[in-house]
């Protein structure tokens, strides 16, 4: 199990700089493990893939007991100020708050992702963009 990740940049890699996700990543189920209220933040890094098929799990069923209005859930994955990027072909299971978040990022093409919650949840199943433009999809 992984608490907080943090990806930042600028890198200084050739572009594209991939990766590949091809396992299953099980977030800890302890809130206070998230000191941004994200569990996995990518940000400041431009000419990124991000693919390979395999899991995200926020582990969102051991952690829904801790939300209500003043105790909001991290996000499980959240791609922020950054450009030129392409995520796909990703599974985002059981998140803890949102699944993802694109913020203040732009040219990003988000291609393949299956989210998959249980039906009677708090959560939600969305993806959220907040001054994000543009989108392929």
């Amino acid at each position: 199990m992984m608490g907080e990740v943090i990806l930042r940049g600028p890198c200084k890699a050739k572009p594209p700089m991939i990766l590949d996700i091809q396992g299953t990543l099980n977030a800890s189920p302890d809130p206070s493990s998230y000191s941004n209220m994200m569990w996995i933040l990518i940000e400041y890094v431009n000419n990124i893939k991000i693919t390979g098929g395999g899991m995200i799990n926020g582990q969102g069923k051991n952690v829904w007991k801790y939300a209500d209005e003043k105790n909001r859930l991290p996000v499980s994955f959240t791609f922020q100020s950054s450009s030129y990027g392409d995520i796909s072909n990703l599974n985002f299971v059981d998140a803890m708050g949102f699944h993802s978040k694109l913020i203040d990022s732009f040219n990003i093409k988000v291609t393949n992702l299956k989210i998959t919650a249980p039906t009677r949840t708090e959560c939600t199943l969305a993806m959220r963009r907040m001054l994000t433009c543009p989108i392929a999809s």
